[in-house]
C-alpha cells in the first residue's frame, strides 16, 4: 500500500537546496538530485525533498517529541538546533510500499546528516531523534536487511510507544510501516503496556505477525490480555486492541 504519513523533518544550517546538493556531491554521497528527487545511485531508492525556512518553535517541539523510552538528545544538541537556517522535508518517492519507503527514508536521512542535518523528526507521530541516534539506527538496519535487527531499528526510528490516548496506551506510527497500531487497555500499568507494545510491534515487523483472538501475558508476573482486531479512524489498517482477560 502507499505509505501513510511517512515524512521526515531535518533542520540544518544550509542557506539553499543548491548548497545542500553541492555538499552531498562534495562528500561523495551515494545520493544525487534528479527529477525524481534524491536518488540512491546503487539501489534506485528515491526521496522527494522540499526546503523551507527556519522554525522558531522547533526546539520546544523537539523537546516534547523526544522518545520517552530511548532519549537521545543532550543539552548541546538542543543548543545546536536553536540557530538552524532551514528545514528539509523528506518524503518517499512514488511507487514505494510502506516498509520499503521507511528503509529509504532511514538511509536518506542518514545521508543528509552527513551533509549537515542536526536532528530528525517525524511530525506525524510527534517523535524526534538526535543526529547521532538516527545514524546509529541506520547502521543497525543496514547490518541486517529484512531481519530482526532491521525491524528493531525501524521500530525505534518511526514508532512512538505508550502514548496516552483517553484512558488507553497506544503506539503511533505503525501505520507508516504498513501495520495496525497497538492499543493497550489503560487499566494496565504503563510499564507492562510499553513492554507488550514493543514485543508485538517487533513481532509484526519481524514475523510471524498477529492473527487476533490470542491470549498473551507480559512476562511471568504481568497481566494476561486478549488481542483483538478493531477498526480505527486514525489508522487505515485498523488497530490491535489488548484487553485484560
Amino acid at each position: 500500500m502507499t505509505p501513510t504519513g511517512l515524512a521526515l523533518e531535518l533542520p540544518g544550517d544550509w542557506t539553499s537546496a543548491r548548497l545542500l546538493v553541492r555538499i552531498l556531491y562534495t562528500i561523495g554521497s551515494d545520493w544525487e538530485l534528479t527529477e525524481a528527487g534524491l536518488v540512491h545511485q546503487e539501489t534506485g531508492d528515491a526521496c522527494r525533498i522540499v526546503m523551507r525556512g527556519p522554525d522558531g518553535g522547533l526546539v520546544g517541539r523537539y523537546r516534547s517529541w523526544e522518545d520517552p523510552a530511548y532519549p537521545s538528545f543532550m543539552d548541546e544538541d538542543f543548543e545546536g538546533l536553536s540557530d538552524h537556517k532551514a528545514l528539509v522535508e523528506l518524503t518517499p518517492g512514488p511507487g514505494m510500499v510502506e516498509r520499503e519507503a521507511a528503509q529509504a527514508l532511514l538511509r536518506c536521512g542518514a545521508a543528509l546528516i552527513d551533509a549537515g542535518a542536526r536532528a530528525v523528526a517525524l511530525p506525524s507521530c510527534g517523535l524526534a531523534h538526535s543526529s547521532d541516534r538516527w545514524q546509529q539506527l541506520a547502521r543497525l538496519a543496514d547490518s541486517d536487511p529484512g531481519g530482526p535487527t532491521e525491524a528493531t531499528a525501524l521500530l525505534r526510528a518511526f514508532v512512538r510507544p505508550a502514548v496516552r490516548e483517553g484512558s488507553d496506551w497506544r503506539t503511533v506510527g505503525l501505520a507508516g510501516l504498513g501495520h495496525r497500531d497497538v492499543v493497550v487497555d489503560g487499566e494496565i500499568d504503563e510499564t507492562y503496556a510499553f513492554e507488550m507494545q514493543q514485543a508485538l510491534a517487533h513481532r509484526l515487523l519481524a514475523g510471524p505477525g498477529l492473527s487476533g483472538d490470542e491470549v498473551l501475558q507480559a512476562g511471568q508476573q504481568g497481566p494476561r490480555v486478549r488481542v483483538l482486531a478493531s477498526t480505527d479512524a486514525s489508522n487505515t489498517h485498523g488497530i490491535w486492541r489488548l484487553e485484560r482477560v
